[in-house]
């Protein structure tokens, strides 16, 4: 789902950069309009990315911990890691 609300940000970018470009002065202000969401969406995307790369690794290493010691761990999404049988 919030792969889809991405996508559905940088489309409406780009739609309102078309649109300018309709009504704007000429080719060369879109282009660098264009440059410039193509920066703030790499940096957003960027950020976001790493949030979700952080959040897996901690879940990941609850899971490690619960099989570790037995118990069960909830990993963020509302799932339980699966208990150790020992």
């Amino acid at each position: 789902m919030r792969n889809n609300k991405r996508y559905f940000f940088a489309a409406a970018l780009l739609v309102a950069d078309i649109l300018d470009f309709h009504f704007s002065l000429g080719f060369t202000l879109f282009i660098l309009k264009i440059f410039s969401d193509f920066i703030f969406l790499s940096i957003f995307f960027g950020l976001e990315t790493k949030n979700s790369v952080e959040r897996r690794i901690a879940v990941t290493t609850q899971k490690i911990q619960a099989q570790q010691t037995g118990l069960q761990v909830e990993n963020g999404d509302g799932l339980m890691a699966a208990p150790c049988l020992k």
